[in-house]
């Protein structure tokens, strides 16, 4: 950005840094003229960017988003806005805003957005983006001739309809005014020029590539060149620059890095890089008021402008400002000569010229040669010369003989019978320059005066007591051609062409460059021998070092935190301790910016993935309460709890839970002694971190730390992550029961009554296990298949009854301990007073999840020989039940649907 506007900016900031305070009962603007930037759903005005004016989103649920360092100088309005660290906005029209708390930005905030903005009707009424309020060139049509046009070609279209146009690098189009219809029109590092007030229409595509322009040609301005765009992307590269007004409702702007736009612009989306500058039409520049603005390269007309010197122009540009302006064939911004475009801003000559051959229109070759007649001027540059007959430019006249006093003499330059005046662009006879206020070499000293002579010429002419034609300002004949007093550096006064008296002072400002021998020192704004730039300041990081030395361009990797970058160098740790290293283009994931090779980027507010809920429950697990359950000592009262509770719970059927397992709490039982309180507990908890079973919304994709998205959880991701699955993926063995997870990701014993089963054991029946329990003859504790064992004492009252109905249990007239199967032995007591037999009579579930009729065949094992019968439904020798108030017919009960609340507590 030029500096005087940056200087504007930052008085600017200072002048409105204040705490943000909310406010209501503001009212925004509701014109689409008013704001710079209008778009209908996303604005992103990104790190170090600068708008001079308002900026507006259109519709609801839309975006604006302004980077860290960016400034908008005007209103941000928008249904929702972020705001990032060092954002300044003057103030802020939101419904939703969001913004570093730790952070203050100047201005006022309107929160939210006034009635009836965004709720009935959109921004800006009428709205620019309804098809019904489009202008007139819309649909826009196009065909007819195309033009690519060579390199440094320069050519013109009157207005009408073409095809595709194209300009090539240092090529540039000149529109003469009217309407113009493109389906294509792009400038690739060329430019565009507007001579009269112009509606271009674009279909299909419309681009400026690096350092392109599109202007309008004094005394136009923004509002006389005008781009209907129907297409769907528009992109202003690095450097190039844009006044006008674009119009691309369906389109969306993409501004590079450093480019500087004018005017108003009104599109679907706003995205930028970093850098940018813009400014609304009334900031059009002003060329003369000594202050550098929009497509501005200098300012006044008149000073010399480095690299070359060359003096500001009329319309405030000059040659070597890397911009091909009206009257220049070429411009690459340095002081090569020698290279493809002259510092003079012109060609150099053909190829042929230099071949030894003399090909048309050629008078000679090569360069330097003494073509006929001998002895008369030799061979110019451009392999032409002064008698050959022909009137080049810059010669007066060519009579192409040697005689030297007819009437055009040997120099081309007239004669007696040549009548030459000053002022007629020839340089006659007596004259040095021609015509007044041209700069004459060498580039960059006095200009032409009044008479044709120049202080520089090496001729002295009246009013100047010396002339050596020469730059060197210190020896005895100074460049504005004054001879140099005797000594006079060293007598402590300043005198004319010293900056500071004597040698080894300070001068201003001080801790700045001493004086030197010649008494000029590096900070007099003065550009001295032996110094690259001298911009007269102290700051040591514009263009201009404090050392007087060019400061080379901020760059990836030179440690130094730039405008571009997030952190620097490549390799290291801008988030410490830990974080994403920081990559080679100065950016890491976890910076807040979306950079190319990134899916998102909240600035390391991502959830971590590495916790991806599989259970490690195996048999060897000294300490099963890590797996569900409870420890061998603890306490548990289940009088109060949810039966089926263990039905509800998030079971990865992937643990390595099996019968080897010393303490079968670790996969969600209960060991030996241990005791339960569940009275006030919801055994569904462990299932409200998975996500509900459907699509997920925008709101519910999360940023992981790499910067990638978290994926969509589905069945057959490998990973039980939805309420709806209880195995992952279809088709893997539950445990080593040989049950098979389905296709909906559920399956027969996991507690659930899914569609296709008529009833399911769940994991109380040995689920894992693919329903067939382990019980048998040699089981030492028979508590582990539903009874209790001879000293625990169970209380269950209110519990349900025992759920379990396997017949398939192994159970048999050989069984040592008949408790292991639920039975009651013979000393044992059984209070069934107040208890409803009738289970006994109802069907009860088979591991194939289908129900079985009792009476159908006793497939449980248990036979009139049994010397234990309590393995088939008692209770053991020592252990008191009292069912005093139990429901026997649970056992008929489906387990409850995920996700429901358990409500047989109450």
């Amino acid at each position: 950005m030029p500096s005087n506007a940056f200087r504007f900016t930052l008085s600017v900031v200072s002048l409105f840094a204040c705490v943000v305070v909310p406010s209501l009962g503001r009212a925004q603007p509701r014109s689409a003229d008013d704001y710079v930037f209008l778009v209908k759903r996303f604005a992103l005005v990104k790190n170090e960017s600068v708008v001079s004016g308002n900026v507006g989103v259109q519709n609801a649920r839309g975006k604006l988003k302004v980077g860290r360092g960016a400034s908008v100088l005007g209103l941000g309005v928008g249904d929702r806005v972020f705001l990032n660290a060092g954002t300044t906005v003057l103030d802020v029209f939101a419904n939703t805003l969001k913004f570093n708390p730790a952070k203050t930005f100047p201005g006022a905030v309107t929160q939210p957005v006034p009635f009836p903005v965004y709720v009935t009707e959109p921004l800006v009424v009428p709205d620019p983006f309804d098809p019904a309020n489009f202008p007139p060139e819309f649909p826009i049509t196009c065909g007819g001739v195309s033009k690519k046009g060579d390199k440094n070609e320069v050519f013109a279209l009157p207005p009408g309809a073409y095809g595709e146009v194209k300009i090539a690098q240092g090529g540039r189009l000149v529109l003469s005014g009217g309407t113009y219809n493109f389906c294509v029109l792009e400038a690739v590092r060329g430019d565009i020029s507007v001579a009269g007030t112009a509606t271009i229409n674009v279909r299909d595509k419309f681009g400026l590539g690096n350092q392109a322009s599109l202007l309008p040609s004094a005394p136009l301005g923004a509002d006389d060149v005008r781009i209907n765009f129907a297409g769907k992307s528009i992109r202003i590269s690095a450097g190039s620059r844009f006044t006008g007004r674009i119009f691309a409702p369906e389109g969306q702007i993409r501004l590079g890095r450093q480019a500087v736009v004018i005017g108003h612009f009104v599109s679907d989306k706003l995205r930028s890089d970093k850098g940018f500058t813009a400014f609304p039409p009334a900031d059009a520049a002003v060329c003369g008021n000594a202050i550098l603005q929009g497509a501005e390269t200098c300012d006044p007309p008149g000073v010399a402008v480095p690299p070359n010197q060359n003096l500001c122009r009329v319309g405030c540009t000059f040659c070597g400002d890397n911009l091909v302006q009206s009257g220049e064939a070429c411009d690459d911004g340095n002081g090569n000569d020698s290279d493809g475009c002259r510092n003079d801003c012109t060609l150099p000559p053909p190829p042929l010229c230099g071949n030894d051959t003399v090909d048309t229109p050629e008078t000679c070759d090569p360069p330097g040669s003494d073509p006929p007649p001998q002895g008369g001027n030799l061979c110019r540059t451009n392999c032409s010369y002064c008698g050959d007959a022909t009137v080049d430019a810059g010669e007066a006249c060519d009579d192409g003989n040697t005689i030297d006093d007819d009437q055009c003499t040997n120099s081309c330059t007239g004669g007696p019978g040549q009548q030459t005046s000053c002022g007629d662009d020839l340089v006659g006879p007596g004259e040095t320059c021609d015509p007044p206020g041209s700069d004459p070499a060498p580039p960059g000293g006095s200009l032409c005066r009044v008479g044709c002579t120049y202080c520089g010429d090496g001729a002295q002419n009246s009013g100047e007591a010396c002339d050596d034609g020469n730059l060197v300002d210190d020896d005895a004949c100074r460049n504005d051609c004054t001879l140099m007093p005797p000594n006079p550096c060293g007598n402590f006064q300043i005198d004319a062409g010293e900056t500071c008296d004597p040698p080894g002072s300070d001068p201003p400002p001080a801790g700045g460059g001493l004086c030197r021998v010649n008494c000029t020192y590096c900070g007099d704004n003065g550009l001295q021998a032996g110094e690259d730039c001298d911009d007269g300041n102290t700051d040591d990081q514009d263009t201009c070092a404090n050392d007087c030395r060019v400061n080379q361009p901020p760059m990836c990797g030179d440690g130094s935190l730039d405008p571009a970058e997030t952190c620097d160098p490549p390799g290291s740790d801008p988030m410490a301790p830990s974080g994403d290293l920081c990559g080679i283009d100065c950016t890491f994931c976890g910076d807040g910016f979306v950079d190319p090779d990134e899916q998102c980027d909240d600035g390391g507010d991502g959830d971590d993935p590495s916790d991806d809920g599989s259970s490690d429950c195996d048999g060897s697990s000294d300490d099963s309460s890590s797996c569900g359950g409870s420890s061998d000592s603890e306490s548990s009262d289940a009088s109060s709890s949810d039966a089926a509770s263990s039905d509800e719970s998030v079971s990865d059927n992937s643990s390595d839970c099996d019968g080897s397992s010393d303490g079968s709490s670790s996969c969600g039982g209960v060991s030996d002694s241990e005791s339960s309180d569940d009275s006030s507990s919801d055994d569904s908890d462990s299932r409200e971190q998975l996500v509900p079973c459907g699509a997920l919304d925008d709101d519910s994709v999360e940023c992981l730390d790499d910067c990638t998205l978290l994926p969509e959880p589905v069945c057959g991701d490998g990973s039980v992550n939805r309420i709806c699955e209880t195995c992952d993926p279809p088709g893997s063995e539950i445990g080593w029961s040989g049950v098979l997870c389905t296709t909906e990701c559920t399956f027969c014993g996991d507690g659930i009554v899914d569609p296709g089963e008529e009833c399911d054991p769940g994991e109380d029946d040995d689920s894992s296990d693919g329903g067939s329990s382990v019980c048998d003859g040699s089981s030492a504790d028979s508590s582990s298949c539903g009874g209790s064992s001879d000293s625990d004492s169970s209380d269950a009252s209110s519990s349900g009854g025992t759920s379990s109905a396997d017949d398939s249990s192994g159970c048999d007239e050989s069984s040592a301990d008949s408790s292991s199967c639920g039975g009651t032995s013979d000393s044992e007591s059984s209070d069934d007073s107040s208890s409803d037999d009738s289970s006994s009579e109802d069907s009860f579930c088979l591991p194939d999840c289908t129900l079985a009729d009792p009476e159908d065949g006793d497939s449980s094992g248990c036979d009139a020989d049994s010397e234990d019968s309590s393995s088939c439904g008692g209770s053991s020798d020592s252990q008191s039940s009292d069912a005093s108030s139990s429901d026997d017919s649970s056992s008929d009960a489906q387990a409850p649907v995920w996700g429901d609340d358990d409500s047989s507590s109450d």
